[in-house]
């Protein structure tokens, strides 16, 4: 009887972790050749949202950018200017766990030669929370 009871119990969790994504989405960026990450796990990733089951995102683009903008603050050194340079919705998991990517780069002046020069990746959820970068030693 505690063998077949012990087995529903292992039957039973498997299968409730079998429902759970595993894994994570990621983000880099460098300033100043300091590397960044932000890192989020599949499991994470709410309101869970689909262009498939409802036309518009619970977030606009517009207002992801403005979060990811506020985070970026956070990193960057006061003074330097940066611009938007793509907003992404991307699929985190089987089309059902999408978030934003709100990539940036720094803006450098017009007599200064840059090749490929500081950028910042900065995920957002669709309810609004966003992913802080973290440095990566």
């Amino acid at each position: 009887m505690k063998i077949a009871t012990l087995s529903v119990v292992i039957c039973s969790v498997s299968a409730v972790l079998a429902d759970k994504p595993s894994g994570f989405h990621a983000a880099d960026g460098e300033i100043n050749h300091q590397r960044f990450m932000s890192r989020v796990s599949l499991a994470e990733i709410h309101p869970k949202w689909s262009p498939d089951s409802r036309e518009t995102p619970p977030l606009s683009p517009g207002r992801a950018q403005a979060i990811a903008r506020k985070q970026l603050e956070y990193v960057v050194p006061s003074g330097q200017k940066w611009y938007v340079e793509a907003i992404r919705i991307i699929d985190g998991h089987e089309h059902r766990d999408w978030l934003y990517e709100i990539a940036f780069r720094r803006e450098y002046p017009s007599n200064v030669a840059v090749f490929d020069g500081d950028r910042m990746n900065i995920l957002v959820l669709m309810d609004g929370t966003p992913v802080k970068p973290k440095r990566i030693p």
